[in-house]
């Protein structure tokens, strides 16, 4: 099997592999010629046509000089994906480095220095230039637009849905007897004016103008950037993986994604948030009315939607007892994450 592995990657990818090993994520190897840069191939999990926005992104960061990736190898064909065994197979490259702790503050303050760093190099990647790149994969004559992802200006839409289903959960309860029904309706019209706040916040703040300077200056947010994405070598340094999430949008969400991270690992601090934002406006700063917009994100009530969206949308037999303990822990928190807004 070793063998017939080695002769696909020779000649797909052109690489001499050697040290083969199978794993439970992919099939692991390095150059004979150079034993410290490795790679995975590894089963395609969702559509090969969703990675074509990935090359993209990885293709733009690489090129403008943030090489920390999980790039995605092309072949001696140019073709992202092969076929092997019966399968759809993608070949990426092994970030170096030891995965970022989010409560530790050294690794935090790091963390938040290398996704400014990584916010930095994606500068001009517009519709059109991922557009460019995705067409490198892509054969002649096909529209690569269809392949981008583009969310910049959808944010108070995307918000204002979940606040109309916050309520429409609510008239659910009410006409249910379940004890998270009861739960629910308990806390439910105090959240669902925290929502109407934030969306009438988010309609009075910089959002359309921030969102239309960065249309046509471009920009990549990773929307997953957690832990066991991050990977770092030394102070500021390292490497982010998995952007098969990623699109062009607002980069202050990839912040308020961490600050949240962060709060709810080691509870809400004010000083964290400081100390994220900080360490991250060191490399590339933000704006007054990026980071009035953070704050305003912050305030809804995401994680509530989260899993009443869950339940409702689910068989709520099985579900039932796990989202009882999530909504105990939003009660919880309610305190301390209004303190932490008035502090922040």
């Amino acid at each position: 099997m070793d063998s017939e592995i080695i002769h696909i990657i020779s000649s797909e990818y052109g690489i001499d592999a050697a040290c083969v090993t199978q794993t439970r994520e992919g099939i692991i190897f390095s150059s004979r010629h150079n034993t410290n840069k490795k790679y995975i191939l590894r089963p395609c999990q969702d559509s090969p046509e969703r990675k074509i926005f990935t090359y993209a992104v990885h293709a733009h960061l690489n090129r403008n000089g943030f090489t920390g990736t999980d790039s995605i190898l092309r072949t001696q064909s140019g073709r992202l994906c092969i076929e092997f065994a019966g399968k759809i197979y993608i070949c990426s490259r092994i970030v170096s480095g030891r995965q970022c702790s989010i409560e530790n503050d050294n690794d935090l303050k790091d963390a938040s220095a290398l996704l400014a760093a990584m916010h930095n190099s994606s500068y001009g990647f517009t519709a059109e230039r991922a557009a460019c790149l995705a067409s490198e994969v892509l054969p002649p004559g096909s529209d690569a637009h269809r392949y981008v992802r583009n969310d910049l200006g959808r944010m108070p839409d995307l918000y204002a849905h979940r606040y109309s289903e916050l309520k429409r959960f609510s008239r659910i309860a009410s006409r249910n007897r379940g004890r998270f029904d009861y739960e629910y309706m308990a806390i439910a019209e105090k959240y669902c004016s925290v929502a109407n706040d934030m969306c009438c916040a988010l309609s009075e703040s910089e959002y359309d103008a921030i969102s239309s300077r960065y249309a046509a200056e471009g920009i990549v947010c990773h929307r997953d950037y957690t832990s066991h994405n991050i990977f770092l070598i030394s102070e500021g340094a390292g490497s982010v993986t998995c952007f098969e999430c990623s699109a062009i949008d607002m980069p202050l969400l990839d912040m308020t994604d961490l600050i949240k991270r962060r709060m709810r690992k080691c509870g809400w601090c004010s000083s964290d948030a400081d100390c994220i934002i900080n360490s991250y406006s060191r490399i590339r700063t933000l704006s007054k009315g990026e980071t009035d917009i953070i704050k305003i994100v912050l305030t809804f009530p995401q994680k509530l939607w989260r899993i009443v969206n869950k339940y409702y949308n689910s068989r709520r037999s099985w579900c039932e007892k796990s989202c009882l303990m999530k909504l105990a822990e939003i009660k919880k928190e309610s305190a301390q994450i209004a303190s932490f807004i008035k502090t922040f």
